[in-house]
């Protein structure tokens, strides 16, 4: 089960509340391997190696499109822990390859998924304690989950990026903000 985080690896973006409900994860018996994509400093880095050395985790760095596609391919699962986020294209990208997603309710991604159709919302709390038990569980859930639903989640999360945030449906948006229909 391959899970897959792609921004800046930094505490604001949640990776330290990440790791530690993955640590949940690992503890309860069940493995994952956590690709991370996107620019992480050698702090950063060291920290986590030391800290999480039990879990199996990929560094990719800074990656070309290509590489990432295939990454949004191959993964079971997307995650957007971010404590502030204004618009994640993160997000977006990760509906346009139909990637289940476990995100926070912080504003800027609160309203791109209802909770349970394509994936998981939770309450991002700096460092609380309820916030990693709540991350935990949603992973262990998308886990669980049978082959069907995961396929019913991959499904929806495709649409809905069609239906919101397709190349066509932004033009129409934007359009319509510069010339209001009368």
């Amino acid at each position: 089960f391959k899970i897959l985080f792609v921004g800046r690896i930094s505490k604001e973006k949640g990776i330290f509340n990440l790791l530690n409900a993955l640590q949940k994860v690992y503890l309860r018996g069940r493995k994952v391997k956590l690709q991370l994509a996107g620019d992480c400093s050698f702090r950063i880095k060291n920290r986590i190696y030391l800290k999480y050395k039990e879990l199996d985790v990929d560094f990719l760095g800074n990656i070309s499109y290509k590489k990432l596609s295939i990454l949004y391919s191959s993964c079971s699962l997307g995650i957007v822990p971010s404590l502030h986020e204004q618009c994640s294209y993160v997000a977006i990208e990760m509906m346009m390859f139909g990637l289940p997603m476990v995100v926070s309710t912080t504003p800027g991604l609160k309203g791109m998924m209802r909770n349970g159709d394509f994936g998981y919302t939770f309450d991002m709390e700096k460092d609380s304690e309820k916030s990693k038990n709540e991350l935990t569980d949603l992973i262990i859930k998308v886990l669980k989950a049978p082959l069907r639903k995961r396929e019913k989640m991959k499904s929806l999360s495709r649409s809905s990026y069609e239906e919101k945030y397709s190349v066509q449906e932004m033009q129409k948006k934007y359009l319509n903000l510069i010339f209001p229909e009368q």
